[in-house]
This record gives structure tokens, C-alpha cells and sequence, in this order.
């Protein structure tokens, strides 16, 4: 019961995750709409004293052929990454603006130590065609063999170790009740390539998942782990009930019958 309340707790804590600071948000499209239009040196205002030396006209005007004329259609934050180290603080966002024709990315670091007013560290743009947003989708069909056997495999996988967990509990064998949890080995499926990479040491939670940030551009990452501990569980035969355990014989023995 104890690890069922901790898996709970963690579930708890990652549902509330704090909020991305909108005031950051603001900061980095400032920035971009300061590059988009060419006011290099508002932009450089903006930033710290040692990337304004290097943010001369020349590499923002080549920074600037990213990002199309006119305004976008639509804008959002995809990712937000928050640190503090000591007095020092970093915040870095990466938002995406979409174009009639093209998908722009922004990433804004911005840092500040102490009380001092946030400043732009660094900036990195890049840009891509709205069908390179759709490649990336998760869609089921023209995918290679390999692709489609991995996927399986992250749905079974999940299911041996829950049903596993759950047999392993009810038969009251705690150390395969914790070990089925988890999946040995680990497959990665890039679902837009079909790249397939292997890592040994690695464990997975429930043996498989998937991931993608928040970037539209970005592909569906599938993996799974090999779920030895529950195939062990049931090749072993523990799924079986507990044998027994011998009474104490007693030392006066039963009168015959009469």
C-alpha cells in the first residue's frame, strides 16, 4: 500500500507543476517582435552586456530572414524551462509563431541575479514549413514493420506489468510487486523516422511510454522496456498461492474413537 500512495504522491506533485511566468512570456515575444522588424538595437537593449557584443547588425539581420513579414496567425509557448543556482536565476522559453507559410521557432534565455531587472542571455530562431508540422503528426498508416511491432509492444507492455502488480499483491510477494513495475532495457521509436535506438541500462515505469515536446515540430517518441521481473513472474510459476505452512504438532494425541 505504501508504494501505491507514493506513485500517488508523485502523480499529485507533477499535476502541480507551477505556471510559466507570463511576464517572461511577454519578455520573449518583445524580443522577437524586435527582430522581426529589424529594431536591433531595442533588442539589444534588452540583453545582457556580454551577448549584446556579440548580437552585432550583421548575424541579427540573418537571425531576422527567419521570421516571414507581416504578423502571425497564432502564437503559443511550447516549452518553459525554469533553474536558480544560488542568487542567480535562468528562464528559458521556447514559443512558436505560425505563418500562413511557415512555422517559426523562438527560443529567449533570460537571466538575472538577485533583484536586477531580467535580462536576454541568448536567442536562437529556426523555421520550417507547415508540412514539416504535419510529418510529425501521429498518424497510423504508410509506417515500417518495426515501427508498428514497437508500438504493440509499448501497449502490452504496460498491461503484463499491471496485471503482474496487481496478481503479485494479491499473492502477497512484495519484492515482485515493486520489481514488476518496472521494464529492463529500452527501446526508442522515433515515430516520424522510424529510428529505433537501444539503450541497456535503462528502466521504464509500467515498461513503456511516449513523449513529445511541446514544439509542433517536433516527432512522437515511443519506447519500451523488456518487463522481465513480470515475464519472470509468471515463468517461475510465483503467480501461484504460497504453500502452507506446517502446524505445530501437537503433543497429546487424539483418543480413539469410541
Amino acid at each position: 500500500m505504501r508504494y501505491l500512495l507514493l506513485l500517488v504522491a508523485l502523480f499529485v506533485a507533477a499535476c502541480s507543476a507551477p505556471a510559466a511566468d507570463a511576464a517572461r512570456e511577454t519578455q520573449a515575444t518583445t524580443a522577437y517582435e524586435h527582430l522581426a522588424a529589424e529594431r536591433f538595437d531595442a533588442l539589444r537593449g534588452q540583453m545582457t552586456p556580454s551577448s549584446a557584443e556579440t548580437a552585432d547588425d550583421a548575424t541579427l539581420r540573418r537571425m531576422a530572414d527567419f521570421a516571414p513579414e507581416g504578423e502571425p496567425e497564432s502564437s503559443r509557448v511550447a516549452t518553459w524551462n525554469w533553474q536558480t543556482v544560488g542568487d542567480t536565476q535562468a528562464y528559458q522559453t521556447l514559443q512558436e509563431f505560425e505563418y500562413p507559410d511557415r512555422i517559426v521557432l523562438w527560443q529567449t534565455t533570460m537571466v538575472r541575479r538577485g533583484d536586477e531587472p531580467w535580462r536576454i542571455d541568448g536567442v536562437y530562431i529556426n523555421s520550417a514549413s507547415p508540412e514539416a508540422a504535419e510529418l510529425a503528426r501521429f498518424t497510423l498508416s504508410g509506417r515500417p514493420p518495426q515501427s508498428y511491432a514497437i508500438l504493440a509492444a509499448a501497449v502490452v507492455a504496460p498491461i503484463l506489468c499491471l496485471i503482474t502488480v496487481v496478481v503479485a499483491a494479491l499473492r502477497r510477494r512484495w519484492g515482485w510487486m515493486v520489481a514488476s513495475f518496472f521494464g529492463v532495457g529500452q527501446f526508442t521509436l522515433n515515430w516520424t523516422t522510424g529510428e529505433v535506438f537501444f539503450e541497456l541500462l535503462r528502466f521504464a515505469l509500467f515498461g513503456a511510454g511516449f513523449m513529445k515536446t511541446g514544439s509542433s515540430l517536433d516527432p512522437w517518441m515511443i519506447f519500451f522496456a523488456v518487463p522481465v521481473p513480470a515475464i519472470l513472474f509468471w515463468l517461475l510459476g510465483r503467480w501461484r498461492p504460497k504453500p502452507a505452512k506446517p502446524g505445530r504438532k501437537s503433543a497429546v494425541e487424539d483418543s480413539p474413537p469410541v
